[in-house]
Parts: structure tokens; C-alpha cells; sequence
């Protein structure tokens, strides 16, 4: 029963008395969870009772019985059990889009939420790793979100730059009229598409601040060609971007910089823990544990059961390949806890790492994460 209170309480249906500040999640969220809990039970092959979105006795049992097999500790932290529950569920291929879990998700994002999630064991160097590892896709294919064709507005023009044998769209700022080499930003979009003019002006401060900038669509994004890996061949694609831009005439070779947003956030840690022509990085906001991770989950196009296939994708697992400086800037939450203990194992390891915590929300957080990154950037140059 121990197990159910901490579920319930973990999703905001029970509030013990300890934590009467923590606000309560409405009913609809709440009968949203037990639906999305007595599925996953069925799907593992437990009776969890009629689809009522009620807390029964049958549910409670099924419960029971699955923290029984997971053989969990009785003082199990509560994310640790969310976690566990919902991995099994996605093992079942359970959608991990479903309201209960983004409901749950935002919970734990709420502001003094204390969340403590299971550590990731340390591998050793991406770069090595990654030689000596071929992905499997299990299907090839674009990137999984729909995108409408954008044209460039003033002050921006639409280049490709090679990858490879591949070559892929881009957006980059005019050149600069004086002579003078100007430091550049390669910026990583949200999601898995680039949403033209939306994206560009989430970014648009480096401009006005005198950097060059370029956003690359990556291979199966727009349109362009090569096959939606997910976090992985992508990363030589934003390589393959910062060597294009190192080349221009008007950059400053010497201070390519890298950010991104959410998902592009993943890729610029991933990013930076390669062989690169990148100064430094700035990530904005990323979920950067692969392992526990769901957003789009269901999209990847490579078998999710095999451990190696996500450990090659998963930043918290090369916390020792960092190999420039890192900002990582994180909202309220399980996205500062995981940045935060992202942050505090690299400098451990003696690598320059920060963390800096942005208000707002997911999205309004990238301007003025941006605005940060700036002068963070700028102390990364060298006369």
C-alpha cells in the first residue's frame, strides 16, 4: 500500500499531511492518471480492475503485486517508483504521449518540487564509443513531426551545408558589412522540425549581439535528405554545420559557439562531448536522460530495448567526454534537478560546467535563456 500512496502522491491524487503545500491536481487529471496506471498494469499483464479511472481495490492489489516483482525497497524514493512504473509501461510499448504522463510530468515541473531521480552509471568517451558501435533503425524515414515549407525573412538566407555525402538545408544571418571577422553561434531548434521564422526569432539576440548565426536542419528534418536517427547521426550533422560556418570568411574560426533548445539542448550536450569546432555550449532547458526520457519516445526508429542504443544517446552517461565549456540553463523542477546533478557530476570530473535557473515555463524560458547566454559567451572570447 506504501507504493500506492507514493504513485498517487507522486501524480498529485494524494497529498499527505507533510505536504499540504503542494497543490492538488483536479479531478479530470486526476482520474486521467489512474486510467493511464490500470492500462499500464494491464498491459504488464496485471488485473487492475475495471477502466474506471477510480482507485479501487483490484487496482490497488495490481499494484501491489507489480512493486512486489520490482522487487522495490520499502523506502523507495517516490520519482524513483514513477519511473520504474512507467519504464515497464513503455517496455509493454505503452504511447508515452498519453495525458497521465505529461499530467505527471508536469507535477514534478512544478516550482519547489524536491525530485530525486535514479542515477545513470558513468560510461567512458562518446567519441570512442561511438566507433566501435553501428545503429540499427528498425524503420528509416524523415523526422517523425510534420513541417511546413518556410521561406527566410530579411536579413536571412536559406544555405546548404554537406554532412557527409548529404546535403541539408540551413538558415543564416547576412554577412556583415564591415570587415572584420565576427564570432558565430550555431543554434539547435526545439522539437524535430524547423519551424522557420518561429525559431529564428527564439534566437534572433545572438544577431543583434553580433554573432553569426546559422540554424541547421538536420538530416530528415524539412524535407532534407538522410534518415531520422534520433540523437544520434545527427550529432555529425551539427559538426558538419560548425565546420561550414568556421569556413566563412567573416567568422572567427577561433569562436564558433553551439545552443540549442529542448531537444536541440540534447543534441548540444551530446554535441559537446565530440571532437568539434565549438568554443563553447550552451544548452537551454534539455531532458538530458535518454533512459527516463518520453517525449517522442515512441518515435524513434530504433529498438528501444536494446540498452546500447540509448546509452550512445544519452548525455547523463558521458558525463566524463565533456570536452568544452558547458552552460546549462534549466526552468523550476525535475529540469533543474537533472541539469543540476548533470552540472554537479561534471565539475567533479574538473570540467567547466554551470547551471543557471530560468523562470517561465518550457518555452518562454529560450529568449531570455538566450539573453543569459550572451555575455556567457563573450567571456569565451579571446583577443
Amino acid at each position: 500500500m506504501q507504493h500506492i500512496l507514493l504513485l498517487l502522491c507522486l501524480c498529485g491524487i494524494w497529498v499527505p499531511p507533510a505536504s499540504a503545500q503542494m497543490r492538488q491536481a483536479p479531478a479530470e487529471q486526476a482520474r486521467a492518471v489512474i486510467l493511464e496506471i490500470q492500462n499500464c498494469l494491464r498491459l504488464m499483464g496485471y488485473n487492475s480492475g475495471p477502466m474506471s479511472g477510480e482507485m479501487g481495490a483490484e487496482t490497488q492489489r495490481a499494484l501491489q503485486q507489480w512493486a512486489h516483482k520490482a522487487k522495490l525497497p520499502p523506502n523507495a524514493a517516490d520519482d524513483t517508483v514513477f519511473f520504474q512504473f512507467f519504464r515497464e509501461c513503455e517496455h509493454a510499448e505503452q504511447a508515452p504521449q498519453r495525458a497521465a504522463r505529461q499530467a505527471a510530468l508536469l507535477h514534478l515541473q512544478q516550482p519547489n518540487r524536491i525530485v530525486r531521480l535514479p542515477m545513470t552509471p558513468l560510461g567512458g568517451d562518446l567519441a570512442a564509443a561511438r566507433v566501435q558501435f553501428t545503429p540499427t533503425l528498425l524503420r528509416q524515414g524523415p523526422a517523425p513531426q510534420a513541417y511546413q515549407p518556410v521561406s527566410p525573412p530579411a536579413g536571412v538566407q536559406q544555405v546548404k551545408y554537406p554532412s557527409g555525402r548529404l546535403w541539408l538545408k540551413a538558415w543564416i544571418s547576412e554577412a556583415p558589412t564591415e570587415g572584420t571577422r565576427h564570432p558565430a553561434v550555431v543554434f539547435l531548434h526545439g522539437g524535430h522540425y524547423f519551424g522557420g521564422s518561429l525559431d529564428w526569432d527564439e534566437a534572433a539576440a545572438f544577431v543583434e549581439a553580433g554573432f553569426v548565426m546559422l540554424i541547421p536542419m538536420l538530416r530528415g528534418e524539412n524535407g532534407n535528405p538522410g534518415h531520422f536517427e534520433a540523437y544520434y547521426s545527427e550529432v555529425d550533422d551539427i559538426i558538419a554545420a560548425g565546420h561550414f560556418v568556421r569556413a566563412l570568411p567573416y567568422v572567427d574560426p577561433n569562436h564558433v559557439f553551439l545552443a540549442g533548445h529542448s531537444v536541440g539542448a540534447i543534441l548540444t550536450v551530446l554535441t559537446a562531448m565530440m571532437p568539434s569546432p565549438y568554443k563553447a555550449g550552451a544548452a537551454l532547458d534539455g531532458y538530458l536522460d535518454i533512459e527516463t526520457y518520453g517525449y517522442y519516445r515512441a518515435q524513434w526508429p530504433f529498438d528501444r530495448k536494446q540498452p546500447e542504443e540509448i546509452r550512445l544517446r544519452n548525455p547523463m552517461a558521458f558525463i566524463p567526454s565533456v570536452r568544452i565549456p558547458l552552460v546549462l540553463f534549466a526552468t523550476h523542477g525535475i529540469m533543474r534537478e537533472m541539469n543540476e546533478r548533470f552540472v554537479l557530476q561534471a565539475q567533479q570530473l574538473g570540467k567547466h560546467c554551470e547551471l543557471i535557473t530560468v523562470p517561465g515555463s518550457h518555452g518562454e524560458m529560450a529568449r531570455p535563456a538566450v539573453e543569459l547566454a550572451i555575455p556567457w559567451f563573450r567571456r569565451h572570447i579571446t583577443q
